[in-house]
């Protein structure tokens, strides 16, 4: 069984929920925490039975609340050092937390996950591939470009979680300092519409594909995005792979929680279906 839901996602907080393996996750902690446990507890999930929270990068709204629910619940957290060092030098609390610094590849019980470093401001980030029982879900938020590396092993995935930032002209053109415009342009910043479309031309194999059956664009920015551009682009990507018609495109919202995926493997085009 596999199950996925953003609780939140864009600049003002991002936090996702997913279970694979017999393991239950959280991945990120930015938004407040009186939040998160209500956005569980709407999806039945009891924060005491999130098994391990992992953190992408030290950026508030990724990081702000992990300590609180770190500390709370019991709550170990993954991250890489890098990350780790990032969030002390920024200030975000994570005493009396279990900490666990991410190796490239790690096994939780059933669920094998492989990580990926990503270019995303000095510290970095951290992408994720889970892994079970032949089903593949990847994980990129908050990047500037992606690696060629990285290619090879999300290829054909069953579901990609990816971000789909910003309209480039929406970006050049928007009120924000100069400054930010630039970091957000560049491969240290975040994921541009056309650089998603691109991403997903290359995972998503094709007419002959049976496996991408689900696409989630992320932390779509108010600003200077709009969610039909960002679906607009994204199934003329599929289209041109001939796909558009067996890929399922969903859309994180800032701010609340996105539609909640329940795919069994052997039921995954039923669902598509519904």
């Amino acid at each position: 069984m596999f199950e996925f839901c953003s609780l939140a996602s864009g600049s003002s907080g991002n936090s996702s929920l997913l279970i694979l393996g017999g393991e239950t996750l959280l991945i990120d902690a930015g938004i407040p925490l009186k939040r998160i446990e209500e956005r569980l507890l709407e999806k039945n999930i009891s924060p005491e039975n999130i098994g391990r929270l992992l953190i992408t990068h030290a950026h508030g709204d990724h990081i702000k609340s992990a300590g609180k629910l770190a500390r709370k619940y019991r709550t170990p957290i993954w991250l890489t050092r890098a990350t780790h060092a990032e969030a002390q030098k920024l200030g975000y609390d994570l005493t009396d937390c279990r900490i666990n610094f991410f190796r490239e590849k790690e096994n939780f019980g059933k669920l094998k996950i492989k990580t990926f470093q990503v270019p995303h401001d000095e510290a970095g980030n951290t992408g994720f591939l889970f892994e079970h029982g032949g089903f593949r879900a990847a994980y990129f938020t908050d990047l500037g470009a992606l690696p060629e590396r990285i290619y090879r092993d999300i290829h054909d995935c069953d579901f990609l979680f990816l971000e789909a930032n910003h309209d480039v002209l929406r970006e050049k053109t928007s009120r924000r300092p100069a400054q930010v415009i630039e970091r957000n342009l560049s491969d240290q910043g975040h994921l541009s519409n056309e650089q998603a479309a691109r991403i997903v031309e290359r995972v998503v194999r094709g007419e002959t594909s049976r496996k991408t059956r689900a696409i989630m664009l992320a932390h779509i920015s108010k600003d200077c995005n709009h969610h039909v551009f960002v679906e607009k682009i994204i199934r003329a990507a599929l289209q041109k792979k001939q796909a558009a018609e067996t890929v399922k495109i969903l859309l994180a919202p800032e701010g609340r929680c996105s539609e909640h995926l329940r795919w069994p493997l052997s039921a995954a085009t039923a669902y598509l279906k519904k």
